[in-house]
């Protein structure tokens, strides 16, 4: 998705949350939005908000300025977040990208001074490899690319649930209740019942709670748990 398609996509999806806030709600909304002049804010129609959030505020800004908002207001209900929670999810998973290949560039260059071998050494290598020095050398980058993007959340989680159940701490198995919890994904009963639970059986009950409730959850499962724990996140290959 270009650029500007995914603008033009956000400016539509706000235009419709906006449309769901009573008149309360949006006045707290203009409240929160204290990076726009009161005195720009002021006569504005509800229509024209959008627009003015963007330009403020910028696409990615915007985003995470409005998922916050609605935190607040609060507007966690499903018409609300249906909307959301696309763009907050494409937005994670943009930054998490930019950051992966910030890492994997700074991790390259300091390896290569690190490990500077001494003059012929390389070419001794690929000789005794039987493989031209480029040819070897871009087996590791190639590795390093996920072979699974397409694959759905729910399968995802599946697939390592056995790894999720032996690695995940407590700790963050709260963390990731009350994520879910935070996002309307989860009720408090269905947050207490598998808070109860002894660690293995909570992360169990926990799994297939949120494979039950579709992708979104199972994908807000897998992004706050890469946030919380990058190694056995990699162990589990969500990163």
């Amino acid at each position: 998705m270009s650029e500007m398609s995914f603008e033009t996509d956000w400016k539509i999806a706000l235009s419709s949350i906006l449309e769901h806030l009573i008149d309360s709600q949006f006045a707290k909304l203009l409240l929160y939005l204290d990076k726009i002049p009161q005195g720009v804010k002021d006569g504005k129609a509800r229509e024209e908000i959008p627009d003015l959030i963007v330009q403020k505020y910028g696409t990615e800004k915007s985003i995470s300025e409005i998922d916050k908002i609605m935190k607040k207001i609060p507007r966690k209900d499903a018409k609300v977040q249906k909307l959301l929670r696309p763009f907050v999810e494409k937005l994670k998973k943009r930054q998490k990208e930019k950051g992966t290949t910030s890492e994997c560039a700074s991790t390259s260059g300091s390896g290569a001074r690190k490990r500077k071998p001494a003059a012929g050494t390389t070419s001794k290598l690929a000789a005794d490899s039987g493989l031209p020095k480029k040819q070897k050398t871009a087996v590791g980058p190639s590795e390093a690319i996920p072979a699974e993007d397409s694959v759905p959340a729910e399968e995802k989680l599946l697939k390592v649930r056995t790894e999720f159940v032996k690695r995940v701490s407590d700790a963050n198995l709260n963390q990731l209740l009350d994520k879910l919890l935070e996002h309307g994904f989860i009720n408090d009963e269905e947050m207490q019942s598998v808070r109860t639970k002894v660690k293995a059986e909570k992360a169990r009950n926990l799994i297939d709670l949120v494979r039950e409730k579709g992708p979104e959850a199972s994908s807000l499962l897998i992004d706050t748990l890469c946030e919380l724990d990058q190694c056995v996140s990699k162990v589990l290959k969500l990163i």
